[in-house]
């Protein structure tokens, strides 16, 4: 079974389906997926990230342009990538910060984290919430392609951390982060509107109907829950070996423990740091800028000496497969920009997309396809950047708006008033039914003073054999009270008014009476005689 007695000496990553459709970047309903980093001493979440999750289409290519010569590429499909699991490293090494909207529960000096020794060390824990700060030692990983990539590995070895394969097929060696899904989905997934459940059924089901989160709101729900709900569960695991009569600890009260016996370090994780976690690109810088991925980066500056000018048309010095080429990182969740280090000065600069300013926010590589792939069923050519950018301002525009049946909710952050109640309709049952057919009510109305029981005498089951149009249709639907019941029970409370009562017990003794007689007539002939 899996040991460890401090904190960030064994830590185990995944990922998985969250079971919960969210309103996508695009405009429509998508899946969601979560990665998580579990310390295994404490039981502690000390970081998570969410990410849409979009199944790509199959089919055959379509052709598009001008006699067919350009192919329209398929849409990819997109999930957790490379660059999305060291943003969890970057999210396990710095306090996670109080965010609009937050309960103020969720504030760290609110929790059994040593709040005031934390922040004497680090000034950050003034504005954090009650999630620990935990250094990996080990990291357990699977052997799935977000882990599996150089990404990753240069992230996780820039860092000091040490990786630590599963092996293949073997839940065991990573089960607590196993046993914590089974936790979020009962305890969080299924209390979101949108749950789909882990039935293949309720996963296929529709959306259309449903007020659905967007991936900022849900992962502003999904940071205070941990931070409210499961630092704050004792758990079974978390108990005194030596007495056995101690309760459970929370995965907080363990933290502050062992932060007791071990310390505490901070890492400032600076600008340079986070950018030296994310993907690497090999490129040339030409006169007008970087090409990646067709598109072109550039910086604004004219100054011979700023920006990109000491590097166009000029080769690096470094040998072998990047003979000549300068280093780029870019990340696939922003690719509005990137940003070229010099490894001999190790400066850092930063360029654009020099057609931002058509689309005017930040886009995600799955968008790019999109409109790439819109541009092409149009008859454009790929190299056409600007004609790709307008189309991409378009499909931002329409994803604003949201789908059309689906409605986005807002969540509470504290500034924005809440929108009114909408006004609650009456219930009327005879609301959607077809008006009453006053043809075939009877017309006989019984009278005020007679007995209203009287089924016979109003012609609710018919009249002779025959005579059509007597009685009720008793196939049709739920129709208004009877009027002539109604005038008996205001005849009956004029009487009651008036003082004028009945004797129910006379009344009772007149039907027996009656009763009697008409079976001693059916049970004699005409003359009397007994049959």
């Amino acid at each position: 079974m899996t040991k460890a007695t401090m904190p960030g000496e064994l830590v185990q990553i995944d990922s998985t389906d969250l079971d919960v459709w969210v309103l996508g970047d695009y405009g429509q309903p998508a899946q969601v997926e979560l990665t998580l980093a579990v310390c295994v001493a404490t039981r502690s979440i000390i970081a998570a990230v969410l990410r849409p999750k979009q199944p790509g289409r199959r089919g055959k290519r379509r052709k598009a342009g001008r006699g067919g010569l350009v192919s329209v590429p398929r849409a990819k499909g997109r999930a957790t990538k490379a660059v999305d699991a060291c943003e969890l490293l970057a999210q396990a090494l710095v306090p996670a910060p109080m965010r609009p909207g937050y309960d103020p529960a969720v504030h760290a000096s609110m929790s059994d984290l040593p709040y005031e020794e934390l922040v004497a060390v680090d000034p950050r824990f003034a504005h954090a919430a009650a999630r620990p700060v935990i250094v990996p030692d080990v990291i357990v990983i699977d052997h799935g392609t977000v882990f599996a990539g150089r990404t990753f590995a240069d992230a996780c070895e820039y860092l000091g951390f040490s990786v630590r394969p599963a092996r293949k097929r073997t839940g065991q060696d990573k089960a607590i982060v196993e046993r914590t899904w089974g936790t979020i989905k009962s305890k969080f997934s299924q209390h979101v509107n949108s749950y789909t459940g882990r039935d293949p059924v309720r996963v296929r089901r529709t959306v259309d109907s449903e007020r659905l989160w967007t991936l900022a709101e849900l992962d502003a729900l999904l940071q205070q829950w941990i931070a409210l709900q499961w630092q704050n569960t004792p758990h079974p695991e978390l108990a005194d070996p030596y007495d056995a009569y101690m309760p459970n600890l929370t995965p907080n009260q363990m933290y502050a423990a062992c932060v007791a016996v071990e310390g505490y370090l901070p890492i400032p994780l600076t600008r340079e740091d986070c950018l030296r976690l994310l993907p690497t690109a090999w490129v040339g810088v030409s006169e007008q800028g970087i090409r990646l991925h067709n598109r072109t980066y550039d910086h604004p500056s004219r100054d011979p000496k700023q920006g990109l000018n000491p590097y166009r048309r000029t080769r690096s010095d470094l040998r072998g497969k990047r003979k000549g080429r300068w280093e780029v990182r870019y990340t696939p969740n922003d690719l509005s920009r990137v940003w070229l280090r010099d490894h001999n000065t190790n400066r850092w600069v930063e360029a654009t997309w020099v057609h931002s300013h058509v689309v005017g926010a930040p886009f995600t590589q799955f968008l790019w396809d999109i409109a790439v792939s819109q541009h092409l069923e149009r008859g454009g050519r790929t190299g056409n950047e600007e004609a790709i950018a307008h189309a991409l301002a378009e499909l931002l525009e329409r994803a604003e708006r949201g789908p059309e049946q689906a409605r986005r909710v807002l969540m509470p952050d504290g500034y924005t008033p809440l929108p009114e109640p909408a006004p609650q309709r009456e219930f009327d049952p005879y609301a959607e039914r077809d008006p009453i057919d006053w043809s075939k009510v009877p017309q006989s109305v019984p009278d005020p003073d007679g007995d209203p029981l009287g089924l016979d005498d109003t012609g609710l089951y018919g009249g002779p054999e025959g005579d059509e149009g007597s009685g009720i249709d008793w196939e049709q639907g739920a129709m208004a009270p009877d009027p002539a019941l109604d005038a008996w029970a205001r005849a009956g409370r004029a009487r009651a008014e008036d003082g004028v009562g009945e004797n129910l017990k006379e009344r009772y003794r007149q039907i027996f009476a009656q009763f009697d007689q008409e079976q001693d007539v059916a049970g004699t002939d005409g003359d009397g005689d007994v049959l």
